[in-house]
């Protein structure tokens, strides 16, 4: 996060001082060493879609950084202000930009330099620069405190999951008293109320597993949708990419998802 300090003992992808023209707009690149006002960002990784991701540095104390890391800041004779750069470096279209020309064969993406310094930024005047840096800082605020917030209902909710799946409530809906033992009796999988049943897995549910993937699961003749490990994620199921497979309408009897299923 944003003056979050860090420290990493390897060589810069670059060595020596280069300068990058953006707009008209000259950058400084320099190695190994950061400091406040420098926006560093992802230059390598293997997963292409985190080549750009970037923080500012807004403490003043100087850094090393990592070889998979690129930094830049607007050189002092520039009217560009450090944190509208590094909103813009942030902004969606950016983002996808540099992910979408990130390059690379052996399964580790690249940022490539020279697509990157050859980027165009249209900036106003550094009084509207800071105004509209001013704007989403407020906003990352709000987002900060929404994630706390959130993260502490979380962490009271694996409370109370816990306590509800192993005192269960009483007829009031309220959580078992934990000290009338009368109430639990021990089994092999804990300590529970001793009007709960003990089963498991295989005797409650009927269990199917997935398709395997091959050649001939190509989507031809009868393309179906189905959910991928990406698409499951904890608690909810992300639609947002959804791929097809081939699959006969006998190979679908009891691999159709219905409401209720559990994945």
């Amino acid at each position: 996060a944003s003056g979050s300090g860090f420290l990493v003992n390897n060589s810069a992808h670059i060595g020596g001082l280069i300068v990058g023209l953006i707009l008209g707009v000259w950058f400084a690149w320099r190695p190994r060493v950061t400091g406040k006002g420098w926006s560093v960002l992802v230059g390598s990784n293997g997963n292409r879609y985190r080549i750009g991701n970037a923080v500012f540095l807004d403490v003043d104390t100087d850094f090393l950084f990592a070889s998979f890391l690129i930094a830049a800041k607007p050189i002092d004779t520039s009217s560009l202000v450090p944190e509208f750069f590094f909103r813009w470096l942030n902004a969606y279209e950016v983002q996808a930009r540099l992910s979408a020309s990130a390059e690379g064969s052996t399964g580790l993406s690249n940022l490539s330099h020279d697509f990157f310094k050859a980027m165009g930024i249209a900036f106003p005047h550094p009084d509207e620069q800071r105004a509209i840096a001013h704007i989403l800082d407020v906003v990352d605020a709000a987002i900060k405190r929404t994630r706390t917030a959130i993260e502490k209902a979380q962490r009271l909710k694996r409370g109370l999951m816990q306590q509800l799946f192993q005192l269960g409530v009483d007829g009031d809906g309220a959580a078992r008293d934990a000290k009338n033992k009368r109430q639990f009796c021990s089994t092999p999988f804990g300590r529970f109320p001793v009007d709960w049943q003990i089963s498991d897995v295989e005797a409650e549910f009927d269990i199917a597993t997935g398709f395997t993937l091959g050649q001939h699961r190509r989507p031809q003749l009868n393309p179906r949708k189905y959910l991928r490990v990406a698409n499951v994620q904890r608690e909810f199921v992300n639609l947002d990419d959804v791929s097809e497979l081939e699959a006969a309408e006998r190979e679908m009897e009891g691999r159709r998802l219905e409401a209720n299923d559990l994945l």
